[in-house]
């Protein structure tokens, strides 16, 4: 005898199945969008996808839509990429929507998806191989068409921010036959001229317009190129593929520039806070030493005082010495000074019976003979 299932568990079943099957992920289902409805509070988008001969029903979450690079619009043929389960409440089957590609591009997306894979896969896009900008470069190359807007805004804020870069542009068709081919060409020449940074970019346009930018060589040139390299191609909502390989990725050709350089007003007041900076370390150094002076002269001052006085002190003992021994004053002391031929006599032995002699006193002196 058979189970009796209620619808939910029925449904639940289905749903689960729906999910276990590979062959209904990844899905990209092309279709005329139809009933299209977008939920005014939840952002939610709902619609039919349909061709001649069947229907589906869609839906894609506000935090898959809010991606989206266009509005969908009844009547559009797109390629919805998903996965599809059932709706349990209403035992319906619809296709969630991660994606949707307007239809003249979906070849187009395909390929690019798979080159993306391959590359990926040769490690182009690895972390480890991007280089950091230089803090300052003087030498900028841009890769740009002729004339564009894009350039023009770039110059004028690489001008504003840091005068003494020196710009040159590589001038290149960045899009139409050929183009993705011109652009690594001079992604290459510019790598060669010994520039400090390369700007690749341009401003916005189709998804058709925007695909050199994702052609295999320039990716490549990109990836390959010695010079840190920043791409800037579009709006913020673009990204070609050789946004993957540069080093940064500028949502726009004016923050790529902004990027590039830095304002020089940040360096000018770095140097003018050393300059306060210095100027506040000589004055206290100053300071410092005028105060060492001071103390130093002080002590000096008082050292030599001392020294004077002692010096002073011994000077006069020497005078109250020497005037001690001065003859004159044993003179007057009441000694005499016996004088012969100019000699002077210190002992008797040296003097005989009538020998002249001169006697010096203190008030003048007399000749006498010895007997």
């Amino acid at each position: 005898m058979n189970t009796v299932l209620t619808v939910a568990a029925l449904n639940r079943y289905l749903a689960s199945r729906m999910k276990e099957d590979n062959n209904l992920r990844d899905l990209m289902i092309k279709g005329e969008i139809s009933n299209f409805t977008k939920h005014f509070k939840s952002g939610h988008l709902y619609f039919t996808l349909k061709d001649r001969e069947s229907a589906i029903k869609a839906v894609m979450w506000n935090t898959a839509s809010e991606s989206l690079k266009f509005t969908p619009e009844n009547g559009m043929s797109v390629i919805a990429v998903g996965a599809v389960n059932v709706y349990e409440r209403d035992g319906v089957y619809q296709l969630y929507c991660n994606d949707i590609i307007p239809d003249g591009a979906g070849q187009i997306f395909i390929a690019s998806e798979q080159l993306k894979e391959k590359l990926s896969n040769e490690g182009l896009f690895d972390d480890s191989r991007k280089k950091p900008l230089p803090a300052y470069p003087e030498r900028i190359g841009v890769i740009t068409a002729k004339g564009a807007a894009a350039l023009a805004d770039m110059i004028t804020i690489l001008k504003r921010r840091a005068p003494y870069v020196k710009i040159t542009v590589y001038e290149t068709a960045v899009q139409g036959q050929n183009a993705g081919i011109n652009i690594a060409k001079q992604i290459k020449k510019a790598d060669k001229a010994g520039e400090d940074l390369l700007i690749v970019g341009r401003g916005g346009g189709s998804f058709e317009d925007l695909l050199p930018f994702s052609d295999e060589a320039v990716i490549r040139a990109v990836a390959e190129a010695k010079t840190p390299l920043i791409t800037a191609v579009g709006h913020e909502t673009d990204t070609p593929l050789c946004d993957y390989a540069s080093d940064l990725r500028a949502p726009t050709p004016s923050a790529a520039a902004e990027l590039a350089v830095p304002d020089i007003s940040t360096p000018e007041q770095i140097l003018e806070d050393y300059r306060d900076t210095v100027y506040s370390i000589m004055s206290f150094k100053i300071d410092e030493a005028r105060d060492r002076l001071y103390y130093t002269e002080k002590k000096l001052r008082g050292e030599l005082f001392e020294r004077f006085q002692s010096m002073q002190t011994a000077y006069k003992m020497k005078l109250i010495t020497v005037d001690n021994l001065s003859p004159t004053k044993l003179l007057k002391r009441g000694y005499a000074v016996v004088e012969k031929d100019g000699m002077v006599i210190t002992e008797s032995i040296n003097l005989s019976t009538d020998d002249e002699v001169r006697i010096n006193f203190a008030d003048g002196f007399k000749t006498a003979r010895i007997i």
